[in-house]
């Protein structure tokens, strides 16, 4: 008889970024999504709303001159996306199974549970801050791998 092995527990890393606003979360998302990819990552990030994953797409053309991030913006369920990074803010969340989500939005998407791997994306603004505080205690108290990480 051989013996069971368990799934490894999902890990839920905390970016905590000195700094606010939609442009420097926008970089460091990039630059994490980027480091995944070349992993060989799938990805999924969970943008608060079509506006912003937009301005997201738009800046993962543009935002390093030297790089290619392949992408695309994800709005509707669709068989398996070519793209190995998808943006989008569907309360579903992606059809496929990527092995990554970030999230950039204030709260918990309802199919975070579904990943191996979170990472939670916390700018320096007041409110982000407590609303990535809250988050935190909720993955606390699941069976997860916390960690967190100021920047």
């Amino acid at each position: 008889m051989t013996p069971t092995s368990q799934p490894p527990r999902p890990r839920v890393d905390f970016y905590v970024l000195r700094e606010e606003g939609e442009a420097a979360v926008g970089h460091f998302v990039c630059r994490l999504v980027e480091k995944a990819w070349r992993s060989g990552h799938r990805v999924y990030v969970h943008m608060p709303d079509d506006a912003a994953v937009a301005r997201l797409d738009r800046l993962m053309w543009s935002y390093r001159q030297d790089s290619f991030l392949p992408h695309e913006p994800y709005t509707v369920p669709a068989p398996e996306p070519a793209a190995p990074v998808l943006i989008g803010s569907t309360p579903a969340g992606p059809a496929h199974e990527p092995e990554m989500l970030v999230n950039t939005g204030p709260g918990l998407p309802p199919f975070q549970g579904r990943f191996q791997r979170v990472a939670e994306i916390v700018s320096a603004d007041p409110a982000e801050r407590a609303a990535g505080r809250q988050r935190y205690r909720h993955y606390r108290q699941q069976d997860v791998e916390l960690h967190f990480h100021e920047l």
